[in-house]
């Protein structure tokens, strides 16, 4: 089943800003900080084109494997007769200072699309996703990017166990 991420509209956050304006104040508090806030938006690209979408695809797919369940494949080329679509409706990064801590959270809307028919055949809801971090993850360069990964790992497991009902049913 191919999976493609949709962060179109995503809100930011416990005031729920957009997205570009979060960006903007991130960078903004970096260069008050005298910290280079290119180098921040290249690790958040990554982290968001990439990395959150390899944690949650990763820990779907091991957590089905023993259901013998259909692999899930980013953007994959192979034709399927399915899609599912992660919206991403809101993250919160959470911070990590070592005395304080707030985990990450993510809201999203998981729809499966019938692509013969391009008809909506189930949506899941994942209210809360929380994403904590280890102490090795507090020696990245960015923890807060490294709390939303884990927030999408979490939110992957979420899936699966709901998946594995189904599965189970068969």
């Amino acid at each position: 089943m191919n999976i493609v991420f949709n962060y179109d509209n995503h809100t930011r956050g416990g005031n729920h800003i957009s997205e570009l304006e979060y960006i903007k104040k991130r960078k903004k508090r970096l260069v008050v900080r005298e910290k280079d806030p290119e180098v921040w938006y290249t690790n958040y690209k990554n982290s968001k084109d990439i990395h959150w979408k390899d944690a949650f695809l990763n820990q779907l797919n091991k957590s089905l494997y023993k259901h013998k369940a259909p692999e899930f494949l980013l953007y994959s080329d192979i034709k399927t007769n399915f899609t599912m679509k992660v919206n991403v409706l809101w993250i919160y990064s959470g911070y990590d200072i070592g005395i304080a801590k707030s985990a990450a959270k993510l809201t999203l809307k998981i729809e499966l699309f019938d692509n013969n028919t391009n008809q909506i055949i189930e949506t899941i809801h994942i209210k809360k996703a929380y994403g904590e971090n280890t102490d090795h993850d507090n020696e990245s360069k960015f923890p807060n990017l490294r709390l939303v990964q884990n927030a999408f790992k979490t939110a992957g497991f979420k899936l699966a166990i709901t998946l594995q009902r189904v599965f189970n049913k068969k």
